[in-house]
C-alpha cells in the first residue's frame, strides 16, 4: 500500500469515529432534553389539576386529543398553529382535561445551539485532523524526496570518482553494450583508437 494511503484511511476512521461520537451525543442529549421537558410539563399538569377541579365551571375549552381520552405526552398543533407538546391529564370526577403545552420551537432552542455548537466541534475536530494528517503525509513525503536527492548525490559522486578513476588508468578500459558496440573508453583507449 503506498505511504499515503495509510494516513488517508487513518483520517477517515477518525473522521467517521469522530462524526459518530457527535451524533451519539447528540442523541443522547436530545432524549435528556426530552425527558427534562416531560417532567417539567407532567408536574405543571399535575399542580394544575387540582386548580382546575376548583375551576372547572369556567370557560376552559379542552385540545382534541384530550377530549378524545387520550392521555400522557403527546405532540401536536395547537390553536395557534404552532407545533407544540403537550401533556395531557384528565381531571378526576369530571369530564374535564388539563393541557399543558410548550411551543416546540421555545422547547427544543437549547437542544438546537447544543447541535450548532457540535457541529461546530466535530467541524473543528475533522479540519485539525485532517490538517494534522496531511502535515504527516507532507512531511513524510519531503523526507522521501530528500532520501531521494541524497541517494542521487551519492550515486553521482561515486560515478565521477569511477569516471576519474577509469580516466586515469594507463591500461586501456572500454565499455561494450549487448550488441557488441564500443560505447566508452578511458583516456588511453581513445589515445590507442582514437574518437570514433
Amino acid at each position: 500500500m503506498p505511504r499515503g494511503y495509510g494516513f488517508f484511511l487513518v483520517f477517515i476512521v477518525l473522521a467517521a469515529g469522530i462524526v459518530a461520537g457527535g451524533f451519539s451525543f447528540y442523541g443522547n442529549t436530545k432524549r435528556h432534553f426530552r425527558a427534562e421537558i416531560e417532567r417539567e410539563l407532567s408536574a405543571v399538569a399535575e399542580l394544575k389539576v387540582s386548580e382546575l377541579e376548583d375551576w372547572r365551571a369556567k370557560r376552559l375549552t379542552p385540545a382534541v386529543k384530550a377530549a378524545l381520552g387520550q392521555d400522557g405526552i403527546v405532540e401536536g398543533v395547537d390553536y395557534r398553529g404552532v407545533p407544540v407538546i403537550a401533556a395531557l391529564r384528565a381531571v378526576p370526577d369530571s369530564s374535564w382535561f388539563l393541557v399543558a403545552h410548550m411551543d416546540v420551537a421555545e422547547a427544543f432552542a437549547p437542544l438546537k445551539e447544543r447541535a450548532w455548537v457540535m457541529i461546530t466541534i466535530i467541524g473543528s475536530l475533522l479540519l485539525a485532523a485532517g490538517m494534522g494528517i496531511g502535515f504527516i503525509w507532507r512531511h513524510q513525503r519531503a523526507h522521501f524526496y530528500r532520501e531521494r536527492y541524497h541517494a542521487a548525490e551519492a550515486l553521482r559522486a561515486v560515478s565521477l570518482r569511477q569516471a576519474t578513476l577509469l580516466s586515469t588508468v594507463p591500461d586501456i578500459i572500454m565499455e561494450v553494450d549487448e550488441n557488441k558496440v564500443y560505447t566508452w573508453a578511458n583516456r588511453a583507449g581513445l589515445q590507442f583508437f582514437g574518437e570514433d
